[in-house]
């Protein structure tokens, strides 16, 4: 077992932590789609990296429309 437990509690409530059987990725992603409280969906996958200024590019782009600008 790893320590992902322990590292979660450092956030606090700022992370809700949803466990369940392993049923494959495809169930865990519904299930977080499911549980989600959030206006915007996005997925990090662990081959993925995000630069610092990708969340808040993409907001932006979200928040202009269809027509907005390119990422």
């Amino acid at each position: 077992m790893d320590n992902t437990q322990e590292v979660l509690r450092k956030y606090g409530t700022r992370i809700r932590n949803i466990r369940q059987e392993n049923a494959g990725q495809i169930a865990a992603r519904n299930r977080g789609i499911q549980e989600a409280q959030g206006e915007i969906i996005t997925f990090l996958d662990s081959d993925d990296l995000w630069l610092p200024t990708c969340v808040g590019k993409t907001r932006a782009s979200l928040a202009e429309g269809p027509d907005g600008g390119a990422l």
